[in-house]
């Protein structure tokens, strides 16, 4: 659809990204959202947020949001978060399994590797001079590597940005009112020790389209660094929190978010030659445009997780397991765990800061089977999981794209309609059904 948009709204601008397609403005994605809501005839409650659940044994009878109250015969939750499952008593778990629970090579508390994955590749002192720990820095005790805990990867937030010469395309960074230079200090030394050689050393930038050939507008990722959009070790209290301690958590990204950029664009201890390359950026000014041209969405990488009767593991990513007709749709995407936290290597009694908790290994294309998103049938019986699904740490960190929860989404939406038709419980829809069903609508269930 938004392809479309481009084509015959705008066929002077193209969009364009690593697959052909898929990469739009997010005013572009908003607007083609809202028709297809629009033209199914779907009523959208936004802003609704969940007070209480109410059941009558398993069955969900209503949820009371800050909307209304709804009632269904089948509910699903789509978030990140999790919150009807975890409200309507399913059980759930947050944070990395012990290597032991499930067999698996990479679960639990990662080794620290000083140099791998996002980490640091000289020596930075993580110590201030009266011994504590300088900000981002995490004194935990560790426990030993494989062991469980309840820490997630890191948030951040997905920047759009324009390097357009059109200043009624760019509004210019600023200092954050709350901007504390000296809470940067680890970056700074940081930087110091391993100076960056160009912009893309600390941000990844993906070009999603051409401005009429005067500039570009683009989707900025964190880089594989220890400190570039990710905030390290700020999104452990997230999940469960309560809704004043995930908007300050919110909050905390946002200011790191602009303070980093700042940091970046002004601190004495950056290249000259990386602020000037930084200094052709903006945000980009017809970009959410009710937020200060920032996000609203922060992206919660990983939060709860469902535990069902079948729980989806690193064993169950092999593109050989074959679900058969219970297969509802495919996964692809590396092992993509960001950094956990930030430590010092006291383990080793190096003294030096270290990431922990990265993983980056692929495990090829495998299936996805239906009982990943059906609650266990003493919790609940009348709701679907398509995101916050039934799979360990490790393996959830393949599944969680938005692409794979498309997939889900779109498999959950089908199975639902199956149980609300036939009158069956979830965990009783038909798998072969469902299969023929999810084939009609052009879901591909087989690698």
């Amino acid at each position: 659809r938004t392809h479309s948009h481009y084509k015959t709204r705008n066929p002077n601008l193209f969009a364009k990204h690593c697959v052909d397609k898929t990469a739009f403005e997010p005013s572009v994605a908003q607007e083609e959202f809202y028709k297809v809501i629009a033209e199914n005839n779907i009523a959208l409650m936004t802003n609704a947020e969940l007070i209480t659940v109410q059941k009558t044994n398993t069955v969900i009878d209503t949820i009371v949001t800050s909307n209304g109250t709804f009632s269904a015969k089948v509910f699903i939750d789509g978030t990140y978060e999790g919150d009807l499952m975890a409200d309507a008593g399913v059980q759930y778990t947050v944070g990395r399994e012990s290597s032991e629970q499930y067999g698996e090579l990479y679960a639990g508390r990662r080794p620290l590797m000083p140099g791998s994955c996002y980490g640091f590749h000289s020596k930075v002192n993580p110590y201030q001079n009266n011994g504590t720990l300088l900000p981002m820095v995490w004194p935990e005790p560790l426990p030993s590597p494989g062991s469980a805990d309840k820490k997630v990867m890191s948030y951040n937030y997905r920047l759009c940005l324009t390097n357009s010469t059109d200043k009624t395309k760019r509004r210019e960074f600023s200092k954050p009112p709350n901007y504390d230079p000296d809470y940067y200090e680890i970056v700074r030394r940081y930087v110091k020790a391993e100076p960056p050689v160009s912009l893309d050393v600390l941000f990844k930038i993906y070009s999603i389209m051409n401005i009429s050939g005067n500039g570009v507008k683009t989707d900025v990722n964190s880089a594989t660094i220890p400190f570039s959009t990710n905030l390290v070790g700020g999104s452990w209290d997230y999940t469960n929190g309560s809704k004043q301690t995930r908007n300050e958590i919110i909050q905390k990204h946002k200011e790191y978010t602009k303070g980093i950029l700042w940091f970046y664009l002004t601190d004495d201890s950056v290249p000259r030659n990386i602020q000037q390359q930084l200094a052709e950026w903006a945000w980009c000014a017809d970009e959410f445009v009710d937020n200060d041209n920032f996000p609203t969405q922060l992206y919660v990488r990983e939060g709860r997780r469902m535990v069902g009767d079948y729980v989806v593991t690193q064993n169950d990513t092999s593109p050989t397991l074959d679900w058969g007709n219970s297969s509802i749709g495919l996964a692809c995407y590396a092992f993509d765990v960001h950094p956990v936290e930030i430590v010092p290597d006291d383990v080793n009694n190096s003294k030096i800061a270290v990431v922990e908790g990265c993983i980056g290994t692929r495990p090829g294309t495998y299936q996805l089977p239906y009982r990943a998103i059906v609650p266990k049938s003493t919790d609940a019986t009348n709701l679907l999981v398509p995101v916050a699904l039934s799979a360990s740490h490790v393996a959830y960190a393949s599944i969680r794209l938005e692409l794979t929860w498309m997939v889900l989404g779109q498999s959950s939406g089908i199975a639902a309609a199956i149980a609300s038709r036939d009158g069956v419980t979830v965990q009783d829809v038909p798998v072969n059904t469902l299969h023929t069903e999810l084939l009609k609508a052009g879901q591909q269930l087989q690698a």
